[in-house]
């Protein structure tokens, strides 16, 4: 697979100079979603050759669009939250069943916390039908893949359930995780104000 190239030409000085390389996001028949990168400084790209799977999801359904929106900028344009959604964008996507979901990029720090409070989360709540939402999130594919599984992708409809426990039990799952339910009330927040478009 090849990437798409942002090439920007200099007249001075006669030199095409790499602006970015863009990311793609596709879905395949078995209801998954993958995110590839560009990443020529790691050995299995072959020197920028491959792009290189840095995620893996299943959505449950068929996605047949995806479209890109900016992230809606912080009330504060001054703040340090306003830079961290600047030039971001959220990739939306619609599936066959008329469900829409959304990618959006985040920080390392928050995404660790946000994925110890997924799968704190996982073992804590009880489950629909006694259906297991990491295991039905985990890749199907009908023919065995020479690649292990990637996943770092966050289960949204699965951390929201945390907005609706006691506030107890909040703060018991956040002391679980090392952290303060303010400090994931606040990520949580945050990511619900960059993404309301609608």
């Amino acid at each position: 697979m090849k990437s798409i190239s942002l090439l920007r030409y200099q007249e001075e000085s006669k030199t095409l100079s790499l602006v970015s390389r863009v990311s793609p996001v596709m879905s395949d028949r078995d209801k998954n979603l993958y995110v590839y990168m560009y990443l020529p400084e790691a050995k299995e790209s072959f020197g920028g050759m491959r792009l290189l799977r840095r995620a893996d999801f299943n959505a449950g359904a068929n996605i047949n669009t995806f479209w890109r929106m900016p992230c809606r900028g912080a009330l504060d344009a001054g703040s340090k939250k306003a830079l961290t959604w600047d030039n971001k964008h959220i990739t939306w996507f619609a599936t066959l069943d008329g469900g829409v979901g959304l990618l959006l990029p985040m920080q390392e720090k928050t995404y660790r916390r946000l994925l110890m409070l997924q799968n704190a989360l996982n073992s804590m709540l009880p489950h629909h039908a006694g259906l297991n939402p990491k295991a039905f999130r985990m890749l199907h594919t009908e023919r065995r893949s020479l690649q292990n599984a990637v996943r770092n992708i966050l289960d949204g409809e699965l951390l929201n359930k945390y907005l609706y426990l006691s506030t107890m039990e909040r703060s018991e799952l956040a002391k679980k995780i090392g952290t303060t339910q303010d400090i994931i009330l606040d990520d949580l927040l945050e990511i619900d104000r960059v993404t309301a478009h609608f």
